[in-house]
């Protein structure tokens, strides 16, 4: 079979193709969407025909990288070639994505080259933007030149990522953890201890990559988590922000209006 596709009534998504929105087909974008993954989700492409970008907004899920499942966690951009088998199955836990498919024409060069799939580090709020900026003008006003301006920026967003460098930083890896359980009362000594590096050298390139010391991004990494569980309405303020690891409510409030300019709001 050449495709395994198993949505399923746990997940809610939308897309728009290029096909109905020739501002897409400008930029041979073949599809665009966003998902809010739920039990039962898997889908496999053994020789896919289309490349496209996919990033996890929210939670994690896990994605097939070229031999072995892995964890996908938010943050994170999967860059995939043309016709390489690829997949992606629901984790267990909260996970929201958005994806970019593109079909090129044979004598243009490729957007996604390459006959690996790379998973990059992304700042994914660019893009989820530009995503529903789209979504929102297409729906609405569809005002055909604020329509191509909002496809030229989910373009832009999908080449800055593609350029990014490959997730095999140790930098990588502590995010990953971090985000696996960000319960866990994180020091600047373990996170450096983690990463196989001096708390110094660690603050540098954290702040040099992210523009964030090292315990400002685990608490971003844990705000964001919060926030999706918040939305998701599963959790109370209280239960949103345990689940986090913070023991105090106010403290949890105060950080997620910080980074997030708003105050959390629970069932």
């Amino acid at each position: 079979m050449p495709e395994t596709n198993i949505v399923g009534s746990h997940t809610r998504q939308w897309a728009i193709t290029g096909t109905d929105c020739p501002a897409l087909a400008a930029h041979y974008i073949r599809s665009v969407g966003m998902s809010e993954v739920g039990k039962g989700y898997r889908i496999i492409r053994h020789r896919p025909g289309f490349s496209h970008v996919n990033v996890c907004l929210e939670g994690a899920g896990r994605s097939w990288n070229n031999d072995h499942w892995m964890r996908f966690p938010a943050g994170t951009a999967g860059i995939f070639p043309l016709a390489v088998p690829h997949g992606g199955m629901w984790a267990n836990e909260p996970w929201r994505m958005c994806w970019v498919t593109y079909v090129e024409p044979p004598q243009k060069h490729p957007l996604i080259a390459g006959s690996r799939i790379e998973f990059v580090h992304v700042d994914p709020r660019p893009l989820e933007w530009a995503l529903l900026g789209l979504y929102h003008e297409f729906n609405r006003a569809n005002e055909p030149q604020a329509i191509a301006h909002h496809a030229a920026l989910l373009h832009l967003a999908v080449q800055r990522a593609v350029q990014a460098e490959p997730n095999t930083s140790r930098l990588a890896r502590l995010w990953e953890n971090v985000d696996a359980n960000p319960a866990h009362p994180w020091t600047a000594a373990e996170l450096a201890s983690t990463a196989h590096m001096s708390e110094v050298h660690l603050r540098r390139l954290t702040m040099a990559e992210l523009g964030r010391t090292p315990l400002q991004q685990v608490a971003w990494l844990r705000v964001r988590r919060a926030a999706f569980l918040l939305e998701s309405h599963a959790h109370t303020v209280e239960a949103a922000a345990w689940d986090v690891g913070y023991r105090s409510t106010s403290a949890f409030t105060t950080a997620f209006k910080r980074w997030l300019g708003r105050p959390p709001r629970g069932r």
